[in-house]
C-alpha cells in the first residue's frame, strides 16, 4: 500500500528536536529544486546513524519519498531516518478510512490515496514557506536589534565624552574664576 505522509506534518515525540533538521526540511519544502538528489555513485550505503533526526543531507538517504528533493533511508522509511511505521498499521488506518468515506473500488482507494498525499504534501509546503517567512522576519528583528545595540553603545560613548568635555570646561571655569 501506499505510503502516507502523517508522519510530516508532526515530529513524533521519542524524537528530539532539532533545529538543523527543521531548517533543513522547511527548505525542502519551500524550494524543492535547491535539494542536490543523493549520490547513486556511492556503491555500499553507508549505515545511518543511530539518532535521529537523521540529516536530509545524509548518504544514507537514497530513497525517493513524497516529497520533491527529500529522501528517504529506506524504501518504505519515516521522513525522520530510519525504518517507517508498520506497512500492517497503515492498511488498518486506510482501511478504516475507506469505510468512514465509503471508498470501495481499487480505483476510488488509488485515488483517495494519491489526492489525500498531494493535500498533504500542499499543506505542508504551505506551512514551510510560512514558517521560513517567519523565520526570516524573525532573523530581521534580530539584525535590526543588532543594529540599534551597537548605536546605544555610540551614543552612550558621545554622551560619556560630552560629560567629561563639560566637566573639563567647568573645571577650567571655576579655576579661572
Amino acid at each position: 500500500m501506499a505510503r502516507l505522509l502523517s508522519d510530516i506534518t508532526d515530529r513524533p515525540s521519542h524524537i528530539p528536536y532539532d533545529e538543523t533538521f527543521e531548517r533543513a526540511l522547511i527548505h525542502a519544502l519551500a524550494h524543492p529544486a535547491d535539494v542536490p538528489p543523493p549520490s547513486h555513485s556511492v556503491k555500499v550505503i553507508p549505515e545511518a546513524p543511530q539518532t535521529l533526526p537523521i540529516p536530509l543531507n545524509h548518504p544514507s538517504r537514497q530513497f525517493p519519498s513524497d516529497i520533491p528533493g527529500v529522501y528517504l533511508t529506506h524504501s518504505d522509511g519515516a521522513l525522520w531516518g530510519g525504518p517507517g511505521y508498520a506497512s500492517l498499521f497503515k492498511r488498518e488506518v486506510l482501511a478504516l478510512e475507506f469505510e468512514e468515506n465509503g471508498i470501495k473500488t481499487s480505483e476510488q482507494k488509488h485515488r483517495y490515496v494519491s489526492e489525500k498525499r498531494i493535500r498533504t504534501i500542499e499543506r505542508a509546503q504551505k506551512a514551510a514557506e510560512k514558517l521560513e517567512t517567519d523565520l526570516k522576519h524573525n532573523e530581521e528583528i534580530l539584525d535590526q536589534i543588532v543594529k540599534l545595540k551597537k548605536q546605544r553603545e555610540v551614543e552612550r560613548k558621545v554622551e560619556e565624552m560630552m560629560r567629561g568635555e563639560n566637566k573639563k570646561r567647568k573645571e577650567k571655569r571655576a579655576s579661572q574664576g
